[in-house]
């Protein structure tokens, strides 16, 4: 999970710790992110899914299949969150842009 990064995050006044992820099965999932950061609790759960919210930034520390893993989710996130402001906004997700083509001469 990182208690370093949780720590300096939990200091850091502009910033705010979103989630907390560890390994499947690993003993501290379900506690809370700053008391096992040995801080004071921060109302975040550690869980063993990686599910970034809108809008943030993650900080991976993990093995490098892991941060594969992580990327291709953050990116799949990413990619529901534009269907979705092209559905509020009344775009067509299924056509590419028009593009505009050069004058022909005569």
């Amino acid at each position: 999970m990182g208690r370093l990064l949780v720590q300096l995050v939990l200091e850091e006044p502009t910033a705010t710790l979103a989630a907390a992820v560890e390994a499947p099965g690993h003993p501290a999932l379900g506690r809370d992110a700053g008391e096992v950061a040995g801080v004071a609790a921060a109302g975040v759960p550690i869980v063993d899914r990686y599910a970034p919210p809108t809008d943030s930034v993650t900080l991976d520390f993990t093995a490098p299949a892991a941060a594969l893993q992580h990327l291709e989710s953050a990116a799949a996130a990413r990619r529901r969150d534009r269907r979705r402001d092209d559905r509020l906004h009344g775009r067509r997700a299924d056509r590419a842009p028009k593009r505009s083509r050069p004058a022909r001469a005569p």
